[in-house]
């Protein structure tokens, strides 16, 4: 089964670390709520919306740092997923 790809979850955690509304964000990229709203759920976005859309997250740096903790957190839950509990107990 081919999975789609993600990356408006990427954009919604990136808006979300920044600590900016969808409203606040919207304004800062010359967008409404809405569209907003829609990129988060999926749909398309064009490259200069993206670009704006990271800049006022904290650009790429930003961006990396939350992708590397996705990354350290995905290995984790694995680990815990991997692990025989009923040998604890």
């Amino acid at each position: 089964m081919k999975r789609k790809p993600k990356g408006h979850i990427i954009l919604r955690l990136l808006r979300e670390a920044a600590g900016l509304s969808q409203v606040e964000l919207g304004m800062e990229i010359g967008a409404d709520r809405n569209v907003v709203s829609r990129i988060e759920a999926g749909q398309d976005i064009d490259p200069q919306t993206l670009q704006r859309w990271v800049d006022v997250c904290g650009g790429m740096e930003m961006l990396d740092w939350l992708i590397e903790h996705m990354r350290a957190l995905r290995r984790y839950l694995h680990l815990l997923t991997r692990t025989d509990y009923h040998a604890y107990a």
